[in-house]
């Protein structure tokens, strides 16, 4: 008896430093609202950095609304909804879509569908934990809001990308995400992409309110990561339910999205030194 009780203590210690440990090879992006293009930007990003020789997974965790089987033209075979009604584990519903691009498809307008828990997320996390190494990079495309289970999910990865338009209530939400966060101790760092700007400048000015707000009010740092101006060749894309950097090759957007995409590699590079320095083997 005392053997078996024992051995529960031991599983629940070592669950609990799968959970310290930081998924350093992460990045969930997030919003404080919809409509910013968190979905479009982690799509594009991902496919940019993957045509780069980068191996990406991409996971759709917006578990009853998802859209980018929608934005790519794909049927999901299967999706999130097996692993969250554990049926299935995460790794078995990774469908390729190129050798560098995988994703994992999420779950859209399932009547009953339920509802996340904390328990759920933790086991999400430990299971991204044993997929990990077969990636450069995860990419979590969260859904849109502030409710406990995704600032759960937000505090267990050390990068997270809000992303925002210029528009001052998306700022505001963006700010509301930031001091949420702190209010849990979340720990890791935070990017800013500033979504649909009319002009860089005004993008600028945007990140430049709120990286104010922020540090005045919460004391909390946060980083530029780029800027994607209004195209309409965006919405061309998502209409034709192409991948934009599949269908455009060249161009002011195509740039800028390159651009994130190497300024968020290098930011969680940043993420990754230093938490090897704060942890020496």
């Amino acid at each position: 008896m005392i053997g078996q009780l024992n051995r529960i203590l031991e599983l629940e210690k070592l669950k609990a430093s799968q959970l310290v440990k930081r998924n350093n090879k992460v990045v969930a992006f997030t919003s404080g609202k919809g409509g910013t293009g968190k979905s479009f930007l982690s799509l594009n990003i991902a496919f940019s950095l993957s045509k780069a020789g980068k191996k990406i997974l991409l996971i759709d965790f917006d578990p009853n609304l998802s859209n980018l089987n929608i934005m790519m033209n794909k049927r999901a075979e299967k999706n999130l909804s097996s692993f969250i009604l554990q049926k299935e584990l995460l790794g078995d519903l990774v469908t390729e879509y190129s050798s560098n691009l995988h994703i994992i498809f999420g779950e859209s307008g399932k009547v009953d569908f339920p509802s996340l828990s904390q328990g759920i997320i933790d086991n999400f996390i430990m299971q991204i934990q044993s997929l990990e190494q077969q990636y450069d990079y995860v990419f979590i495309d969260t859904g849109s809001g502030a409710n406990d289970e995704l600032l759960h999910l937000l505090s267990s990865c050390e990068t997270k990308i809000i992303v925002a338009t210029p528009e001052p209530t998306a700022i505001m939400d963006a700010y509301v995400i930031v001091k949420l966060l702190k209010s849990r101790n979340s720990s890791g760092k935070i990017g800013i992409v500033i979504n649909r700007a009319s002009t860089s400048s005004e993008a600028l000015n945007a990140y430049g309110n709120l990286n104010k707000a922020v540090k005045h009010f919460l004391n909390v740092d946060i980083s530029y990561c780029g800027t994607v101006n209004f195209d309409v060749g965006v919405s061309k894309s998502i209409i034709a339910q192409e991948i934009f950097l599949e269908r455009f090759t060249k161009g002011e957007t195509v740039d800028a999205i390159n651009r994130c995409a190497k300024e968020i590699t290098k930011f969680s590079q940043v993420v990754n030194i230093d938490q090897s320095n704060n942890n020496p083997r």
